[in-house]
């Protein structure tokens, strides 16, 4: 008769013990929306009507691999490119990978010009620089843009109607921003040997490319 209370009591505790585990587990599953960086970006899109375009995966599939991607190399940087109105997929497309592009090619671009300036004891605001100087400065940019375009990958690209007509586009990218800088470097180091930059501009530039 002990035996058998024991047993009973045994299997009670074993249940209570189960119920409380699925309890907890419950809990975690119920975790409020916008805790993570995952859930919070799947909402905002959701909730602004943006859909998966050009895969057949689900927005939260594209966007869990997209964060996983980025985690795991911590080269990686994440781009992202928009246009608006445009009514073809192909132009839409190509309008969002440029603008992903230009904007971090514009930023290397300006920060090479900043620092050669300021080795060469010349102030941005103020100082005045030559023609050809400027000309090559707006080729390192062009030079930027292409090596960042040669080596970006997209994640994934989602699209909404705008409502003046034709389509909003965004498209996420991964790209290693160190290779692409090295290799808008080379480019430019060939350029500077063609160019007929004064000898202070040129030493300015390779310094800082050389870093």
């Amino acid at each position: 008769m002990m035996k058998t209370k024991f047993t009973y009591a045994l299997s009670l505790i074993l249940i209570i013990m189960m119920s409380s585990c699925g309890s907890s587990k419950s809990t975690v599953q119920q975790t409020p929306m916008g805790i993570d960086e995952l859930t919070e970006k799947l909402t905002e899109l959701q909730n602004e009507g943006w859909k998966i375009n050009g895969s057949t995966r689900t927005l939260r599939g594209a966007l869990t691999t997209h964060y996983d991607r980025l985690k795991e190399n911590p080269k990686l940087v994440e781009l992202f490119g928009q246009s608006t109105g445009c009514v073809s997929i192909t132009v839409c497309r190509s309008a969002a990978l440029t603008a992903a592009a230009t904007q971090l090619a514009k930023t290397k671009g300006q920060e090479l010009k900043g620092k050669a300036m300021q080795d060469s004891g010349m102030d941005e605001g103020t100082t005045s620089t030559d023609d050809e100087y400027n000309k090559f400065m707006d080729a390192s940019i062009a030079r930027y843009e292409a090596a960042i375009k040669g080596g970006i990958i997209e994640s994934f690209s989602v699209i909404q109607p705008n409502p003046n007509g034709g389509n909003n586009y965004q498209m996420y990218f991964i790209l290693d921003e160190a290779e692409a800088e090295r290799k808008a470097h080379q480019a430019i180091k060939q350029d500077l040997e063609a160019s007929q930059l004064r000898q202070e501009y040129v030493r300015s530039i390779e310094k800082f490319i050389n870093e």
